[in-house]
């Protein structure tokens, strides 16, 4: 049975559809928001807007001119850092449900500057930084190497840098300010830490933070710091796990976090100290294909539910199984365009291996798959739906995109289940 109301959901985009469609399998009605006018997310809405989800204000006006402003019963997201502000915006204006922490929280994780200066301020250990105007203005007192980041606008390690000297981090700048959309142009400076990129996914249900899965990633790429593996659960120390979910439990005190996913990223330097370095409200890409693999339920829905202040069903807070994935980057573009990956059930039986490829042109909505997409897409898109609903999905996909004639050679896959370490 379908709800009265709407959800107004920010991004609709490739990687949001795992959330559309537990908001669709859960009865809800969607209007979708994409500023691109071919976003696969509008297949699943009632109601699509071609606009900026960074743009709260023309949102607002197209709603109130189609007589929908007041239909709206929550505004929702699980897309990158700025759809969050926008929601965050929309859910004051419209008097209704929104994302599960307050504007003011949502402001501070979108903008770098502001993250670090609340971490510090809040003695959360994160690495020591300063914001550079230009590449002109590098200190000279620098200890190399330093990460280069733009203080908005990119998440996912995109736009982001490692500079060993001097000469280096003045390229590095002038390269990762064409990319950040800070109104000011400046970029941040930050020390590098040696260590493992360990993220805790969890949820906060009630008002209580619940960690649901830690993984371990590997990073690479064109700029080195894109992600090109994830392991799920990450083979960490006691010790160290009880550091990140001690912090992952303080960060979302700090942040108001009072319902809803939330996804910290953190660098497990030597001693086994966790510095957190990037966090993210929402059920990030990937998380549902490695949260089915290791605990057997659909994030997105879960999140959904939690973000609606609806019962959550019951779940372990510790792995049944063991998941992995591997990613490749096109030289050029930085762009995904492999994704293999493999799970395993709590009796370590395969219950999914999936490979295929991805290329995302320069409109977002142009994506191109191979033939092997159909596995991927009921793992990925159509998390705990129906036979017949996944299949819609797939044959709305294969009307929509261009289907590759040429195989693509294999990308080496990662399972977790095949690793001596791997927790059990």
């Amino acid at each position: 049975m379908t709800e009265a109301g709407y959800i107004l959901n920010i991004g609709s985009g490739y990687w949001q559809m795992p959330f559309l469609h537990a908001i669709r399998d859960l009865g809800h009605q969607i209007i979708a928001v994409d500023v691109d006018p071919l976003a696969p997310g509008f297949a699943l809405a009632d109601v699509s807007l071609a606009l900026s989800a960074h743009h709260p204000g023309p949102i607002f006006a197209q709603l109130a001119a189609m007589g929908l402003d007041s239909q709206v019963k929550g505004v929702l997201t699980t897309a990158a850092r700025g759809c969050i502000t926008t929601a965050a915006e929309l859910a004051d204006w419209l008097g209704v449900l929104g994302p599960g922490l307050p504007l003011k929280s949502a402001e501070i994780i979108t903008d770098r500057l502001l993250f670090r200066s609340f971490l510090r301020e809040r003695g959360l250990p994160s690495p020591s930084f300063r914001t550079i105007a230009g590449p002109d203005d590098i200190p000279h007192d620098l200890s190399w190497p330093v990460m280069v980041k733009p203080l908005q606008g990119t998440t996912g390690g995109a736009g982001v840098l490692r500079a060993e000297n001097l000469t280096e981090a003045r390229d590095a700048v002038e390269n990762v300010r064409r990319v950040t959309t800070s109104h000011t142009g400046e970029v941040i400076v930050e020390e590098y830490l040696e260590g493992a990129d360990v993220s805790l996914f969890g949820l906060v249900v009630e008002g209580r933070p619940r960690p649901v899965l830690l993984t371990e990633r590997g990073v690479g790429g064109p700029t080195g710091f894109l992600p090109v593996t994830q392991f799920a659960p990450a083979a960490v120390s006691p010790e160290a796990k009880s550091r990140i979910v001690s912090l992952f439990a303080r960060l979302a005190e700090e942040l108001q976090v009072s319902r809803g996913p939330l996804y910290v990223e953190f660098r497990l330097t030597a001693g086994d100290l966790p510095f957190i370095i990037e966090v993210e409200p929402s059920v990030p890409a990937n998380m549902d294909f490695l949260v089915a693999g290791t605990h057997g339920f659909s994030a997105s829905e879960v999140a959904f539910l939690s973000l609606l202040d609806q019962p959550v069903p019951p779940f372990a807070e510790g792995a049944k199984g063991a998941a992995g994935l591997s990613m490749m980057y096109a030289p050029r573009s930085g762009h995904l365009t492999r994704l293999s990956a493999n799970a395993t059930s709590s009796e370590q039986e395969p219950i999914g291996s999936i490979t295929h490829s991805v290329l995302l042109r320069k409109r977002p909505g142009d994506i191109v798959l191979n033939e092997s997409a159909g596995d991927a897409c009921a793992l990925l898109y159509a998390q705990g739906a129906e036979r017949t609903q996944v299949v819609e999905t797939l044959d709305w996909l294969r009307a929509q995109v261009v289907l590759e004639a040429e195989p693509v050679q294999e990308a080496t896959s990662a399972s977790a289940a095949q690793r001596p370490d791997a927790d059990q």
